[in-house]
C-alpha cells in the first residue's frame, strides 16, 4: 500500500479538499499536489512507510484547517465556486454549541425512551410438592422501540442535520459523524436488549442493557467532544 492509498492520507486529503472548495480549481489542484509531494518527500527520508510514519508526517504537516488557511492567504477564491460559502454567521462559535446541545438533548431523550420500555416480568408458580417454577417473560421488540425513539428525537436531530451540512465548520467525514450519532445510538440502545435476551436470557438482558448504555455514553461523549472541539477550532480559523 502506497502512502496515498493509506486511510490516514485519504481522510486527510478529503478534509483538505473540502476546505479548499472555494479556491480556483487550478490553484486547488496545485495546493493538493504540493501537499502530496511533501508527504512523499518526507516519507522517502524514512526507513519505513507504516501507519506510524504516515501519522507522524501528517502531524508535522499540520491539521487540514491550518493548511487550508495558509492556502487561502496566498490564493484568491474562485469567483464561480461551485459551492456557495456559508454565511459568516454559520462560521461562528454558536453553531457547534447549538449542534452539541441538540445532540445532548437528543441522547437524553433517547435514554429515557429506550430504558423506559426495556422491561420483563417474572412469574413464580408452585406445585403440590412445594417446588417453585420461575418464568421470565420479555415481550418487547426492537423495531417499535427504535421507530418511536427516532420519531421523538427527530426535533433534536433536524438542527444537527441542517447546521452540520450547510456550515463549513466540519469536513465531509465529520459531518457524517454528526449526522449519524443519534441514529447509531438509537439502533444500539433499541437492538442490544433483544440480542442479549436471545443469547443470555434474564442475565444477558441486564448485562446487554447496561453494556449498551456504557458504550453509548463513552462513545457518544468522545465523538461529540472531538467534533465540538474541531468545530470551534475551525470557527476561530475562519474568523481569524
Amino acid at each position: 500500500m502506497t502512502a496515498t492509498e493509506h486511510p490516514l492520507w485519504i481522510s486527510y486529503e478529503q478534509d483538505l479538499r473540502h476546505l479548499l472548495v472555494d479556491l480556483d480549481p487550478g490553484e486547488r489542484a496545485e495546493v493538493l499536489a504540493g501537499v502530496r509531494e511533501h508527504v512523499h518527500a518526507s516519507l522517502a527520508e524514512r526507513a519505513n512507510t507504516g501507519t506510524d510514519d504516515i501519522r507522524a508526517v501528517l502531524t508535522g504537516l499540520g491539521p487540514p484547517e491550518a493548511v487550508a488557511q495558509e492556502a487561502y492567504a496566498g490564493h484568491r477564491p474562485a469567483a464561480d465556486s461551485p459551492r456557495r460559502r456559508a454565511s459568516p454567521s454559520l462560521a461562528r462559535s454558536w453553531v457547534p454549541v447549538v449542534v452539541t446541545l441538540s445532540q445532548v438533548l437528543g441522547l437524553l431523550m433517547l435514554l429515557v425512551i429506550s430504558f423506559g420500555w426495556v422491561a420483563y416480568s417474572v412469574v413464580e408458580t408452585g406445585d403440590s410438592t412445594g417446588a417453585v417454577t420461575r418464568t421470565v417473560n420479555y415481550t418487547n421488540s426492537a423495531l417499535p422501540r427504535l421507530a418511536a425513539s427516532m420519531m421523538i428525537v427527530l426535533p433534536m436531530w433536524i438542527p444537527v442535520l441542517v447546521l452540520a451540512v450547510i456550515s463549513d465548520l466540519w469536513g465531509r467525514r465529520h459531518t457524517f459523524m454528526h449526522i449519524l450519532l443519534l441514529p447509531a445510538a438509537a439502533v444500539l440502545l433499541a437492538g442490544t436488549p433483544d440480542v442479549a435476551w436471545a443469547l443470555g436470557g434474564e442475565a444477558g438482558l441486564r448485562a446487554g442493557s447496561w453494556g449498551s448504555l456504557a458504550l453509548v455514553l463513552v462513545g457518544y461523549g468522545w465523538a461529540l467532544w472531538h467534533l465540538t472541539a474541531r468545530g470551534l477550532t475551525r470557527s476561530r480559523d475562519l474568523r481569524g
